[in-house]
């Protein structure tokens, strides 16, 4: 009997692993644009959102490919990361409910958790690529919602929105 409840527990964590898993989430604070400290019940865990890449906060070398990609000054890509923050944490005060969905990969190579951030019933992430604030950032295996994000990001560039103005 022991033998069987282990390997049922271990089978439940693997299909964990395989297909992901969804939690409430408290939002603690917001890092930047893209990652979050959150609280899953006791646990307090920094999430990195899958599927999208916000303007950096902090120069250095990415700020500075951001810059080069998106052919804009530093100092103003800089500012679109504060922008973007901004709208996550206005965006997560105005939920009733947060939930963190998870994909194949758990964590990135940082070892923060990977996540999709739904806020009564909107994924956040894509609405970050809607309205301008991201650009897609996917990584296999982690391309869930792909489509729905190149679909948002196209409308946010036809419409000069964000980073595309």
């Amino acid at each position: 009997m022991r033998k069987k409840l282990l390997f049922a527990l271990f089978l439940f964590a693997v299909f964990n692993l395989l297909l992901g898993f969804t939690a409430r989430v408290e939002v603690l604070y917001v890092v930047d644009g893209d990652t979050l400290m959150v609280k899953i019940g006791r646990v307090e865990e920094k999430v990195r959102l899958i599927g999208i890449d916000t303007p950096e906060i902090h120069f250095g070398s990415h700020l500075l490919r951001q810059a080069q990609m998106l052919q804009k000054p530093e100092s103003q890509v800089y500012e679109l990361g504060f922008l973007a923050k901004a709208r996550v944490e206005e965006i997560i005060e105005s939920c009733s409910q947060l939930i963190l969905e998870t994909d194949v990969q758990l964590r990135d190579k940082y070892g923060r958790l990977l996540g999709y951030l739904w806020c009564d019933g909107k994924l956040i992430n894509e609405e970050l690529l809607r309205e301008g604030y991201a650009m897609i950032y996917t990584f296999p295996p982690n391309v869930k919602y792909v489509e729905r994000f190149i679909s948002a990001q196209k409308q946010a560039r036809k419409e000069r929105k964000g980073v595309w103005k």
